[in-house]
């Protein structure tokens, strides 16, 4: 408190501190003004608090008397006053701050969910604007389950507990939309209870378009895996592979896992700086390579194949081969595979599987030298269409009896004509 004189002036200063530890060590008697201290330092109540805050870092004082216009005493103020209404004026400021946040998060075009965890059930208690727009107007108080798919919602909520945080999982909602999902966990005080922040995309649009993408792509995957040459999809800079079908894994006898260390300099029996060179001139020229070439598979075997490259433009460009292999290989393979056959079963198979290149249809017959008859048949490939075409004879089919290969064009069969 200040100390003044009939003028009301300012004649010294008894703090708190002075009081109780002054006195207790003086008479009670005792004037207070030979108790208090006589170097006074003030300010004007006009004075802006900016100057206040230097006055005491410059005088190294903690307390000022605030005088009026004339020097008459008014008040007095500490560093401690100043120290409360900073903490006031911060609450205040932070207050506002998260009151102007809470209004933009209102406005934004994403969804934002305030969510509060139970512990048993976790429950909608804020949403922004966009999430009254897409989930309803009365969502708030809501479960979220009435909002999620719950098997969604327990993978996403589990994530969030144990790292308190998600982002960018996708969540589906009970009416239909499917949403990218980010956001935090913050535990509360009291026990198994937490709120979530939630900002969610709506991605329903996009994963229905990447969907389907992600489906054509696997059955052109399915149908370059079908066909027989070898597909190579090569980075021209390393020379890796960004894709093979698997006619290349079943020709070269590698596996998926021994591919991924194998690069085109691996596989063309070729000098390195001659695969570099076509792979540039691919690239960077757009020209296509076609000639034959050999192919070392695993066992170090050189195979002739037939090669056809050209750019292919993706994220950037890469080298496309198209390798048929060459006929005479494709007997050779097949007389291999027919020598370590077990069964005749086995070896039509194997028969069958390599003339299917060249026909629809195959089918063996099993004749009884004595009469004439069919013992047994195998059949591949286009079964329905020269199904019952064989009677009983082997005589009365017409291919059989004349050494003739039957077109679908020229269908001599009369039964099969009957039945078309």
């Amino acid at each position: 408190m200040p100390i003044v004189d009939e003028n009301k002036k300012p004649v010294g200063i008894l703090t708190e501190k002075d009081f109780i530890f002054k006195l207790e060590l003086s008479n009670l008697s005792e004037k207070i003004g030979n108790v208090a201290l006589k170097e006074v330092y003030t300010a004007s109540k006009s004075d802006p608090i900016s100057q206040l805050k230097l006055k005491f870092k410059n005088l190294k004082v903690n307390h000022l008397v605030i005088v009026d216009e004339e020097g008459r005493a008014v008040g007095i103020i500490s560093t401690r006053d100043l120290l409360g209404m900073a903490k006031e004026t911060y609450a205040s400021y932070m207050e506002n701050k998260f009151r102007q946040a809470k209004d933009l998060l209102y406005i934004l075009p994403e969804i934002v969910l305030e969510i509060l965890d139970l512990g048993y059930e976790q429950v909608i208690y804020w949403g922004s604007a966009k999430a009254h727009e897409i989930f309803g107007e009365t969502i708030d108080e809501k479960s979220v389950l009435e909002i999620f798919d719950q098997e969604d919602w327990y993978r996403v909520f589990g994530k969030l507990k144990k790292l308190n945080k998600v982002h960018k999982e996708t969540i589906k909602s009970l009416n239909g939309h499917i949403f990218e999902v980010s956001g935090s966990y913050l535990k509360l005080h009291l026990e198994g209870e937490g709120k979530i922040h939630l900002v969610l995309r709506d991605i329903t649009h996009n994963h229905r378009y990447l969907t389907e993408l992600k489906s054509h792509a696997e059955f052109i995957q399915k149908l370059i895996n079908s066909i027989d040459s070898l597909i190579l999809v090569i980075d021209p800079e390393d020379g890796t592979f960004k894709f093979y079908n698997h006619t290349v894994l079943s020709c070269l006898g590698y596996d998926q896992k021994e591919m991924a260390y194998k690069t085109i300099y691996d596989i063309v029996y070729l000098p390195y700086q001659q695969i570099k060179t076509n792979l540039r001139m691919v690239t960077n020229e757009g020209k296509e390579i076609k000639g034959e070439r050999l192919y070392l598979s695993k066992n170090k075997e050189k195979i002739p194949v037939e090669t056809y490259a050209f750019r292919l433009i993706l994220d950037k460009s890469y080298v496309a081969i198209s390798s048929k292999l060459k006929p005479i290989y494709q007997l050779e393979t097949l007389n291999k595979e027919l020598s370590l056959c077990k069964s005749q079963k086995e070896a039509l198979s194997v028969l069958s599987k390599y003339l299917l290149n060249f026909i629809d249809t195959l089918q063996f017959l099993e004749i009884s030298p004595e009469t004439g008859e069919i013992l047994s048949t195998y059949v591949e490939g286009d079964q329905d269409l020269w199904k019952g075409c064989i009677e009983n004879k082997a005589k009365e089919c017409k291919a059989y009896s004349h050494g003739i290969l039957i077109e679908k064009t020229e269908i001599l069969c009369p039964k099969v004509k009957a039945e078309k």
